[in-house]
């Protein structure tokens, strides 16, 4: 039977499969697109408030079956709506994909470029999935923009012709597919799947896990984990037995396939893997990691960074990190690491131990898992480590990932607009509710608004990112407004008027539109509210460059509805990794040391970090060393760490004496063959 009459076939047992269900209806926006000379359209679903750099997920239907369909039986928007990212469902022309040229790459591409202009998303974080002949889609599109798509999920479809692997990168793939689809068979799924795994250079054996999720003995899945392979992708197949052709979202006896969709995707960007789950992740060899009681390796597979951390075998080997925090508060602590049995550690936390972390074994060195624990922790600098209370040591280290990050909010310390016009240039309009702006491009005339805020830009510094949030009362019509951040601090409430408001074009941060009644939008302000160091005062002006002659009113800091107020929203990570100092120690093998300078006989070599060394009468066998300059809260440590070159000797450095703590001094045994190290602090 020639390829071609199968595909025939199949193609009619679709239509036929889908031409008697009724399609139900949805609230959603319809967006029209011009792609080349075409008229296309598509859904898309913006959770509200939607913040900007978020990812988005671009879903297509099935041969005869529309976006409104896929929208519904992908259920996608809830979870879209939990964990903040955009969906796009676009429809394809005649209720069908082009398997074959630009047609619907190009509309790929133009929804991107859509969604990008008017909800700034991340372009780096874009998935696409799509059911049926939308999985032959999104098989067609991994072969054609996998620069453009970070991840591909396909459901219940795969290439008529054989599996085509010509990506430009290795990609991450989840396939979902029913054991009992009598549409697209379940028999060919393996090859594209074991093609796929091929080209990413992954495991050709797959860890099984039966059933999945192991917490639901009676469940139907079955997941195939093939990884990771090159630059960390991963294949997956999620196989569902006695599924037809569908899209499974049976969580009582199986998955939500969505969501496992989406639980995949997240962790890929087109560059690679994103390492952690959201919170601030300290590497080996990066900023805020101080050091290992041991080495740093690259041996096992499967580690993220550089390489993992492994500990000497002894009570009291252990990783040391280094980091600030915004505000006290709870913290999660999740260590990744490999393990061949299990092992404990303790968690310290400035000095102060704060719990013991169980880690069981893994099965071996290179499958890795991850364990979290929860402490208190206060505001400011704090050393972080983790110990082995055995002589065991640790498990393999891959990072700590510290989360728990902090959104602020706070209210304008003034706003108002203005009016030109007569009988209103003269107009204080500080205790109106309404923020206005609307330009007809004519001087003198009455329409003409600006609206201005200013928000305290104090304590920002270690914020990551900065919003102005606005709540719309009033949208006319389609406009783009300009946020500009100014200069002139002075003006105020309760006299800024049209005649002496402050001149614009200091910053232009956006031009943005889309707005819509009673949905929050955001600016992003954080270059100009941290350029605010000197006087510590954001303030922002809102203008409409263009003449539009469309009104468009936000709440002011006066609505009498408190979550329709205008916010300065400010979130700050679970913490900020800090550097350490680091300084060069050699010494030589006298029994009797006199000089303590960085040219004598004694302690001398190079100091990064730090601007001297200091000698003096106790700097003899088993004497102190005392730094000077560079090692900003010494006197909070009871120790540093050396790593030696010479003679292979690990250990810590530690203050025996709390004079020696405070004057910055550590004593440490001398011993043959130990020559030099690094402190780190």
């Amino acid at each position: 039977m020639s390829s071609f009459l199968c595909f025939y076939r199949l193609l009619r047992a679709l239509v036929t499969a889908t031409v008697v269900l009724v399609l139900p209806t949805a609230w959603a926006e319809t967006v029209n697109l011009t792609v080349g000379s075409i008229s296309r359209n598509m859904i898309i679903h913006a959770p509200v408030g939607i913040e900007a750099n978020r990812p988005l997920v671009i879903s297509l239907h099935g041969l005869n079956q529309n976006a409104a369909y896929q929208q519904s039986q992908a259920a996608l928007d809830p979870i879209a709506d939990t964990e903040r990212f955009l969906v796009a469902y676009p429809n394809g022309l005649n209720s069908s994909w082009s398997l074959s040229g630009t047609t619907d790459i190009d509309l790929i591409l133009a929804v991107i470029d859509y969604m990008a202009g008017r909800y700034n998303i991340d372009r780096s974080r874009v998935y696409l999935s799509g059911f049926s002949m939308g999985g032959m889609m999104t098989y067609y599109a991994a072969t054609r923009i996998a620069d453009k798509i970070a991840a591909f999920a396909p459901i219940s479809g795969y290439p008529i012709g054989g599996p085509n692997t010509t990506s430009s990168r290795p990609i991450p793939i989840i396939h979902t597919h029913g054991t009992a689809d009598d549409v697209v068979g379940y028999g060919n799924v393996q090859s594209h799947i074991n093609a796929w795994v091929q080209r990413n250079a992954c495991p050709s054996v797959p860890v099984v896990t039966d059933p999945y999720p192991s917490n639901k003995p009676n469940s139907i899945c079955t997941k195939y984990y093939y990884g990771p392979g090159t630059n960390g992708v991963e294949v997956v197949l999620m196989s569902l037995e006695g599924k037809g052709h569908w899209i499974s979202n049976d969580t009582a006896n199986g998955i939500h396939t969505s969501q496992e969709i989406w639980n995949f995707c997240k962790n890929y960007t087109v560059n690679g893997p994103i390492v952690g789950n959201g919170g601030i992740v300290f590497q080996e060899n990066q900023v805020g990691f101080v050091g290992v009681d041991g080495t740093v390796d690259n041996n096992n597979a499967g580690f993220t960074g550089s390489g993992f951390a492994n500990t000497a075998n002894a009570v009291g080997a252990g990783v040391s990190w280094k980091m600030r925090f915004p505000f006290a508060a709870t913290k999660s602590f999740a260590f990744r690491y490999a393990s061949t049995d299990t092992r404990m550690g303790k968690l310290v936390i400035n000095g102060t131990a704060v719990g013991n972390v169980s880690f069981p074994a893994t099965g071996s060195w290179g499958v890795w898992s991850t364990v979290t624990v929860s402490a208190p922790v206060g505001e400011g600098g704090a050393d972080v480590r983790l110990s082995a209370v055995s002589a065991t040591g640790l498990p393999n280290i891959d990072y700590l990932e510290v989360s728990g990050g902090e959104t602020l909010a706070r209210s304008p310390l003034a706003d108002a607009y203005v009016r030109e016009g007569s009988g209103n240039t003269g107009s204080n309009f500080g205790t109106s509710p309404q923020l206005v702006v609307k330009s007809d491009g004519s001087a003198g005339s009455s329409f003409n608004r600006r609206s201005y805020l200013k928000f305290s830009a104090v304590g920002l510094a270690d914020a990551t990112r900065i919003r102005l949030r606005l709540v719309p009362f009033q949208v006319d019509g389609s406009a783009s407004l300009a946020y500009e951040a100014l200069s002139d601090d002075t003006w105020t409430e309760a006299r800024l008027i049209w005649s002496n408001q402050p001149a614009g074009g200091s910053m232009i941060l956006a031009t943005l539109g889309g707005y819509a009644v009673d949905v929050a939008t955001t600016v992003d302000v954080t270059a100009a509210a941290k350029s605010e160091g000197g006087d510590g005062v954001l303030s922002l002006r809102i203008s409409d460059p263009v003449n539009s002659n469309t009104l468009i009113g936000f709440h002011s800091k006066e609505a009498s509805t408190l979550e329709k107020r205008p916010l300065l929203e400010a979130i700050y990570p679970a913490a900020v990794p800090v550097a350490t100092a680091v300084a060069h120690l050699r010494f030589d093998e006298a029994d009797s040391i006199t000089a303590a300078d960085s040219t004598g006989n004694g302690w001398n070599g190079l100091l990064s970090g730090a601007s001297s060394w200091v000698g003096g009468g106790s700097a003899v066998r088993n004497g102190a060393l005392r730094l000077t300059g560079g090692f900003p809260d010494v006197g909070q440590r009871s120790g540093g760490v050396y790593r030696t070159y010479g003679g292979g000797r690990t250990g810590r450095w530690e203050g025996s004496r709390a004079d020696e703590r405070d004057s910055r001094s550590w004593t440490f045994p001398r011993a043959s063959g130990f020559r030099e190290g690094n402190f780190a602090h």
